[in-house]
C-alpha cells in the first residue's frame, strides 16, 4: 500500500495502514508511544513495523538479546517472505544492527533511500544512525543524497531538510545549517529536530539571544514533545550556564530532568551531562547526583551504547559507593572481550579508557588530563553531536588548568578559540590560562570577551 509519504509499505489490512500513518505522525512529531502502537498491529505481512521498533530499541542502547526486541526480529523476518526486493533493505539493516555494525547498518538504510527516495524510516533510520556512530561527514553526504532526491512539494521534503541542516552544523557550516533549519521550520512549524538544529547553531555560535528568543517562541511546540522535549531543556540550560545563571539551570534540572523514566536512558544523559557541567564551573548541585545514579543503576549492566556508558560513568563516579558502581565498573572492564564489531572496538579503545579518566579525574587530575589528551581525536566514536561531546573537552580544559598546564592548556585553546570566537566557556578558560602564566592583561581582555557576548547594544 502506498503510505502518506508516497512509499510502497508491504502490508495486508488497510487498518494497519492507519496505524502506520498515526505512528510516523508522533514519531516525526517526537510525541506519543509510536513503538508501542506498531507493537500492538498483528499484522504478518508489515515488515516496516517491526523494524521500525527494532530499530528505535538499538538505537536506544537496549539489548540487543533481549525478549521484547526479540519479539520485533521474530516479525521482521517473519514478514520478509511478503516484500518487495527494495524494502527488504531495511530488515538488512537490522540485522548489521544486531552484530554491532551500526555503519553498515546506516550505509545499507542509504542505498533503500537511492530507490526509495520517500521512504521516510530510511530518512530517519540513516540519519540516527550516523548521528549514533559519530560520523558527521558521513551522516551529510547521506542527507545531500536525500534532499537531492526529493523537491520541495514531497512530504517528506521538510523531514530531509531538518536533517541536512543539522548535519551541515555538525561539519561546520553554519550559514548553511541554519537557512535548511528555518526553511523546515517554515514548512513544518512544529518540527522538533529542525528546532534543534538551530538550537545547535545558536549553541555553537554562543548566539545566545537568537537561542532564547527561538526557544521561548516555539515552546508551546517543543514543550508538549514528549520523545525530545527533556533535551530541549537542556539546551535552555545550557544557555542559562552560558550567562552564569547556575539558579536557573539548576530549576531546569529540578523542574524536567529529575523525574526522567530510568528506562529512558538518552534522556538520562541530560540532566547527567548538566549536574557534570555544573560542577565544572564549582557550583555545588546538592544531593542531585545521587538521583540521577540511583536511576543509572537500573541498567548498571547494560553496556551497548557507548555515548550512554559515558554518561552513565559520570553518575558512578559522583556516587562511587552505591552499589550499582561497582558494578558497573566491573561488568564494564569485562564487557566486549574477543569481539571484534564496530561497536565493541568502540568500547574497547575509546569507551574503556575515558570511563577511566572521568573515575580519575577528582582524586588525579594530572592523569584523568592525560587519559583524555590521547582520547580527544577519537572522540566523535561517541556519537551524539559536538555540543554534546564537548563535556569531556571542557573536562580535559578544566584538569589542565587544575593542574597548572597553562602552556598546554593554552596551545589547545588557540586554534578552538580562533574556529569558536564567541564562544565563551573558550574565552573565560583561556583568559584563566593565561592569568595563571602571569599574563594579567591578556587574560582580562579574554575575560572582557566572554562578558561582552552576552551585553546588548
Amino acid at each position: 500500500m502506498i503510505d502518506n509519504f508516497q512509499t510502497d509499505v508491504s502490508m495486508s489490512d488497510q487498518g494497519t495502514l492507519s496505524v502506520w500513518h498515526s505512528a510516523m505522525a508522533d514519531y516525526l512529531d517526537f510525541s506519543g508511544s509510536p513503538v508501542g502502537d506498531l507493537e500492538a498491529v498483528k499484522d504478518d505481512a508489515f515488515l516496516s513495523g517491526p523494524v521500525f521498533c527494532a530499530a528505535m530499541k538499538l538505537l536506544s542502547g537496549v539489548d540487543p538479546s533481549g525478549e521484547s526486541i526479540g519479539k520485533n526480529i521474530a516479525s521482521m523476518r517473519k514478514a520478509l517472505s511478503h516484500v518487495t526486493g527494495d524494502e527488504r533493505g531495511h530488515a538488512t539493516a537490522v540485522e548489521h544492527m544486531l552484530l554491532g555494525e551500526f555503519s553498515a547498518a546506516a550505509r545499507a538504510w542509504d542505498a533503500v533511500l537511492e530507490t526509495r527516495p520517500g521512504d521516510v524510516l530510511a530518512h530517519k533510520c540513516a540519519h540516527e544512525t550516523w548521528f549514533l556512530v559519530g560520523d558527521a561527514p558521513a551522516m551529510l553526504h547521506s542527507a545531500s543524497l536525500a534532499i537531492s532526491r526529493l523537491d520541495v512539494t514531497h512530504p517528506a521534503f521538510a523531514v530531509a531538510a531538518g536533517q541536512y541542516g543539522f548535519a551541515l552544523e555538525e561539519n561546520g557550516d553554519y550559514a548553511g545549517a541554519e537557512g535548511w533549519g528555518r526553511l523546515a521550520l517554515e514548512i513544518a512549524p512544529t518540527d522538533c529536530w529542525a528546532l534543534h538544529c538551530l538550537a545547535h547553531v545558536y549553541e555553537t555560535q554562543n548566539r545566545h539571544s537568537d537561542a532564547m528568543a527561538l526557544l521561548d517562541a516555539k515552546k508551546p511546540f517543543w514543550s508538549q514533545q514528549n520523545l525530545l522535549n527533556a533535551h530541549i531543556w537542556w539546551h535552555l540550560a545550557l544557555r542559562q550556564i552560558e550567562i552564569r545563571d547556575f539558579d536557573s539551570a539548576l530549576s531546569v534540572f529540578d523542574a524536567h530532568l529529575r523525574d526522567v523514566a530510568a528506562s529512558n536512558r538518552f534522556r538520562l544523559t541530560d540532566g547527567t551531562s548538566l549536574l557534570w557541567r555544573l560542577e565544572l564551573e564549582g557550583i555545588d548541585v546538592g544531593d542531585r547526583w545521587a538521583v540521577m545514579a540511583e536511576k543509572w543503576a537500573a541498567n548498571a549492566t547494560l553496556h551497548t551504547n557507548a555515548f550512554l556508558d559515558m554518561h552513565a560513568a559520570l553518575a558512578f563516579t559522583r556516587c562511587p559507593d552505591v552499589p550499582a558502581a561497582q558494578l558497573y565498573f566491573d561488568s564494564l572492564d569485562a564487557a566486549f572481550e574477543g569481539s571484534s564489531d564496530e561497536n565493541a572496538k568502540t568500547f574497547q579503545t575509546v569507551v574503556k579508557p575515558l570511563v577511566r579518566a572521568f573515575s580519575r579525574y577528582g582524586s588525579n587530575p594530572l592523569a584523568a588530563s592525560r587519559d583524555m589528551e590521547t582520547l580527544l581525536p577519537e572522540l566523535h566514536r561517541l556519537g551524539g553531536s559536538i555540543v554534546q561531546r564537548e563535556i569531556v573537552e571542557r573536562s580535559y580544559s578544566s584538569a589542565l588548568l587544575a593542574t597548572g598546564q597553562d602552556a598546554k592548556s593554552e596551545q589547545w585553546l588557540r586554534p578552538k578559540l580562533a574556529q569558536h570566537p564567541n564562544t565563551s566557556w573558550i574565552l573565560r578558560d583561556a583568559a584563566r590560562a593565561a592569568i595563571q602564566r602571569g599574563d594579567r592583561a591578556g587574560g582580562t581582555l579574554l575575560q572582557r570577551r566572554a562578558d561582552l557576548m552576552f551585553r546588548s547594544f
